[in-house]
This record gives C-alpha cells, sequence and structure tokens, in this order.
C-alpha cells in the first residue's frame, strides 16, 4: 500500500511539472538519433538595440540561413507604425546567401517622452477593431515592408490573449493579411507564445508559425533555464494544432538574477566574461544543459543561467524529435561561437 505521505509528495512535484511547463508533460514522435538526422532550416533575428554585434554574426553565417529577420518596427500611440533606418538599411550590408529578409513588427509602443510600453495588447485591439481598421493597418504593413525592399513580413503581437475577443480577431487579421502579402510577393512569418491558445485558433495554412520555445525562466521569475526538455516536448505538443509550416523560436544568453536587484538579460558573451572576472567554473544543468554558476560581490549574490552552443544544439535536436526542422535563433549578437549552432 502506497504510504499516504508519498502520494502527497507525487501530487505535489506533478503540480510543480504543470507549473513550470504549462501543461501535462508529453513525449517526443522521434528518438534523438532520428532527430539529428534532419537538416535544419535556420533563420535569425538581428536586433535594433545590437546591430554591430548583430551584424558581425549575421555576416558568418548568411550563407547558411533561410530567414534574416530584422527587428523590430513598432508603434506610436496613435498606431503609426516606426522603424529605425539604420535596421531597414541592415539587408544591403549583409549580402551572402539566398536568405529572405524579413521585417518584424512588434507591438511596442513608443511614447512621446520616448519611454516604451512593452507588448502593448491595446494597441493590436486598436488597429485590428473592425475590418475597416484591419484592412488599413494591412496596407501599411505591406507598403513599409515593400519600401524597406525586403522579402518578407513577420508579426510578433504578444499579451494579448487575455483579451478573448482576439481570439477571433487575430486570425481573421491573418488571414487577410496573408492574401494581401501573396499579392505582394512577401512571405509571411506568425510569432506565437508558448501560452497562446493554439487549439482555440483557427489560423490559415500558408504562413510559417513561429512558436517561442523561451521564458520558462526569465525577468518574470527567479534563477532558472529560459528552456529545458520537458518544456520544450510540452510546447511540441500544445502547438500540435497549428498548421504547416511550423518553428520554434530558440533564445540563445541566458539571466543573471541578484539578490538585491532585478534580474537582466545577458548574452552567452557577457555571461563568459563575468564567468572569468569572479574566478568560477560553471557546471551543466542535466535537465535544459544550460551553464549555471553563482557568485558573490560583496553581500550581494548572483545566479547566472544561460545557453552555449552545447544547449543551442540540444535544444534543437529536442525539437527535432518534434518533427520540426524550421529553427529561429533569437538572437544575433554576443554569441561566441555563432558557427558552432547546428
Amino acid at each position: 500500500m502506497v504510504h499516504k505521505k508519498s502520494l502527497i509528495t507525487s501530487f505535489l512535484i506533478g503540480l510543480l511539472v504543470f507549473a513550470m511547463t504549462g501543461c501535462v508533460q508529453s513525449e517526443p514522435l522521434l528518438s534523438e538519433s532520428e532527430a539529428q538526422k534532419m537538416a535544419t532550416v535556420p533563420s535569425a533575428w538581428v536586433v535594433y538595440w545590437d546591430l554591430p554585434n548583430g551584424s558581425k554574426d549575421a555576416k558568418q553565417i548568411s550563407d547558411k540561413l533561410d530567414g534574416l529577420v530584422l527587428f523590430a518596427a513598432n508603434f506610436t500611440p496613435d498606431g503609426t507604425l516606426v522603424c529605425s533606418k539604420d535596421l531597414l538599411a541592415l539587408r544591403g550590408k549583409i549580402k551572402k546567401g539566398k536568405y529572405t529578409s524579413f521585417l518584424s513588427v512588434v507591438n511596442d509602443v513608443t511614447n512621446g517622452d520616448e519611454t516604451v510600453a512593452l507588448k502593448d495588447p491595446k494597441i493590436v485591439a486598436k488597429l485590428l477593431q473592425d475590418e475597416a481598421a484591419t484592412q488599413k493597418h494591412i496596407t501599411e504593413l505591406i507598403n513599409l515592408t515593400k519600401k524597406a525592399g525586403l522579402g518578407g513580413l513577420e508579426i510578433d503581437y504578444e499579451n494579448i490573449w487575455k483579451n478573448k475577443e482576439a481570439i477571433t480577431y487575430f486570425p481573421n487579421f491573418v488571414s487577410k493579411l496573408y492574401t494581401s502579402a501573396q499579392a505582394a510577393g512577401l512571405k509571411l512569418r506568425i510569432v506565437l507564445e508558448p501560452s497562446a491558445p493554439f487549439k482555440e485558433l483557427k489560423l490559415v495554412k500558408g504562413p510559417e508559425y513561429v512558436v517561442m520555445f523561451y521564458n520558462l525562466y526569465g525577468l518574470h521569475s527567479g534563477p532558472g533555464p529560459k528552456a529545458n526538455r520537458q518544456f520544450i516536448y510540452n510546447t511540441l505538443s500544445a502547438m500540435s494544432s497549428l498548421p504547416e509550416p511550423k518553428a520554434a523560436a530558440l533564445s540563445n544568453g541566458g539571466c543573471i538574477w541578484s539578490s538585491k536587484a532585478k534580474p537582466q538579460f545577458i548574452t552567452e558573451k557577457e555571461a563568459v566574461r563575468l564567468q572569468k572576472k569572479y574566478n568560477v567554473t560553471p557546471t551543466r544543468d542535466i535537465n535544459s544543459q544550460c551553464l549555471v554558476y553563482r557568485y558573490r560581490e560583496g553581500t550581494t549574490v548572483y545566479d547566472v543561467w544561460y545557453a552555449d552552443k552545447a544547449t543551442i544544439n540540444q535544444w534543437i535536436t529536442w525539437v527535432k524529435q518534434g518533427g520540426i526542422a524550421r529553427i529561429s535563433l533569437w538572437r544575433l549578437g554576443g554569441i561566441a561561437d555563432v558557427k558552432g549552432i547546428k
């Protein structure tokens, strides 16, 4: 007979797994050896706040890329699209390769005082409030992408699902946008969070649906990995209802947590510099394959979790176990060995 205490312990562990991964545990379709035989179809983001380092990484792997995504255009409070000219000019500076250049559009709002409201659901609701507004927004998106001379458009509208109406108006927007993009000769990518209501969304077949396989831990939590094996398996299961083609977005770098300050994202190179400065040796976490270390500065304790090429390559294998070979890397810049990512 199972002891009552053991039952309670098992129940609590189950709750913890659910809380950390967002759904019940799932198993992959392919073995690791089978997954490793699949050829990767890679794409990557370059971000406007780190153009020099992002450009440097992009030039090293441009001949292997299927897509290079310029991140990002965003909005003013009245819904006007704005984008850095330096970002749009990047495509002309990285010529090697047959990849498609995409303009990413994110629902961040830049206010008059230069503060930024990140992932603002209100601006999306405003832009898609009715058919006329939706069509106006689509026209502006297509025009900006064509004017920039790019071959594709990416939509990255996050934090919108608390508004239940988004389950209806977002798929309608994607369907109409895809029709317009095709007519304009543009490819279309749609980025979705791992918590998106996949089964409720009736999304049109045609665009590439890119699901974020990260943020398991981060600025919203205590120390831990951006992703681990079970989180990846569970996300694969959750997104299974999406139409093809599907892609997985994986995040390099990591996060640093302090006992006296808010956590911050750091690049792999920044994590390595801190490691050397404080003479600490990282360990590799079994469940995530992330590198982990702790150091002290006076009375302040710092915890660092980050991904190197071995981490990313293992995550790629776990994703491929779900039959997905299209991999998008967030983001270029600050990677120690970008060519080593397979």
